[in-house]
């Protein structure tokens, strides 16, 4: 006798379709609104992007060398920098864990410096897989203003909490680790308790500078 539709147990569905079907997960949600932001963000960013674009032109066409002079002592400051900051960056072997990146993120025609500091890639070098690595790092921002840089995150507050719904996602992969790799559950139980102390500290840190 052939079975209904409507009879089918998910051991059937599953043999006749190679998906598997699995009960509501509580992360969904906050997977789907991390990725929504990060849509949003990307739209708005490629406006700005653009615009951006238009006004160096023009800023160049109107203003010629002024303009390019400030690029260049904009980007030989921000080298600097970076430089000056690798010298108080943990080490290992001669090499700085601390990473830094010279870019403009909020597409204004002027770059900023980043300094990514992970306090548990520090503590232990080469422990953190790919995986888990980007959900320790803390970002130093440094805008440059009045020809020089400083440190300051009024101009970013709406950078600042997309790494705040970053930090609280991985907050609830150490808590519940769903949909990570074995390695990594597996480095998850061994170091719970360190792992949340940190990214409870990341959110204060966050949370912090969103106030300033």
């Amino acid at each position: 006798m052939k079975k209904k539709l409507s009879d089918l147990t998910r051991e059937d569905w599953n043999r006749l379709f190679p998906v598997e079907l699995v009960d509501q997960n509580p992360e969904w949600k906050t997977l789907f609104e991390e990725e929504k932001a990060r849509i949003i963000e990307k739209a708005r960013c490629e406006i700005i992007l653009r615009t951006a674009a238009y006004t160096i032109f023009l800023i160049c066409f109107l203003f010629g060398l002024s303009a390019v002079s400030f690029a260049q002592e904009n980007l030989k400051q921000a080298k600097s920098l970076i430089e000056q900051l690798k010298k108080d960056s943990p080490e290992y072997h001669g090499i700085p864990l601390n990473r830094y990146l010279i870019t403009d993120i909020d597409f204004d025609g002027i770059f900023e410096v980043v300094e990514c500091v992970n306090r548990i890639e520090n503590e232990w070098t080469g422990a953190l897989n790919v995986e888990m690595a980007p959900a320790f790092d803390y970002e130093n921002i440094f805008r440059f203003e009045a020809g020089s840089f400083t440190e300051n995150y009024s101009n970013y507050k709406w950078y600042l909490n997309r790494r705040l719904v970053h930090y609280k996602l991985w907050k609830n992969l150490i808590v519940n680790p769903v949909s990570l790799t074995p390695d990594s559950e597996r480095f998850i139980e061994d170091n719970k308790d360190h792992l949340l102390n940190e990214i409870e500290r990341l959110i204060t840190l966050t949370n912090e500078r969103l106030k300033e």
